[in-house]
Order: C-alpha cells, then structure tokens, then sequence
C-alpha cells in the first residue's frame, strides 16, 4: 500500500486532493506531498449497493468523509469502528482494481 498524495500550491498555500496541473484557487504551480494520513471523520455512511451486478467486490461498504490534519477532506474506505469524531490513520489500498484512499480507526476520539 501506498501514502496517501495530496497536492500544494506555494505561491497561495491550497492544499487540495484530487491531483491537478494548476492551482485551483490561483493557477500557481503545485506540488505534491505525502500526507501522514491521519485525520478525524467527518461524515460516515453504508454503501448498499455495487454500481454493477458483476462488481468484484460485494457491498456493503463503509465510506466516510475524513479531515486530513494536512488540511484537506478525502473521502475513502472505513473500518466497521470508524464513527464521526474517530481518529483514523489512511493509506491508498486497492479495491477492485483501483488504489482508493482507505482508513483504519486508532482508538478512541
């Protein structure tokens, strides 16, 4: 598994997610940095159901909103403890093929 990317402008000091060619907030150049990957979640919810029916990977699963302490929200995969509040650690991992951010619970909030 992998770090968690996120990306910055020095010019105007963004910090965003999804990668982009230019600054979203100035056109600046970017940079992009490792996140440590820890964060709090923000929102939680249960994923009933595949966007097809021959999906490799059957539902449900958890997704959550997580604040990054490097300043950006992300959405990924959560473990079956992570509730709004939690402290959560994430790294890439691959879900049916794809690297998607994924977050496991530390303990308590």
């Amino acid at each position: 598994m992998s770090a968690i990317q996120i990306q910055s402008c020095p010019a105007c000091d963004t910090h965003w997610f999804l990668p982009r060619d230019r600054c979203p907030r100035c056109s600046g150049p970017v940079q992009t940095l490792e996140s440590t990957g820890l964060g709090r979640v923000f929102a939680v919810t249960t994923q009933h159901r595949a966007p097809a029916r021959d999906f490799p990977v059957a539902p449900p699963w958890r997704i959550g909103l997580i604040d990054l302490d490097d300043g950006v929200r992300v959405m990924g995969h959560l473990d079956a403890e992570a509730v709004i509040g939690a402290r959560v650690r994430g790294q890439m991992r691959d879900f049916a093929g794809a690297l998607v951010p994924g977050f496991d619970t530390l303990g308590t909030s």
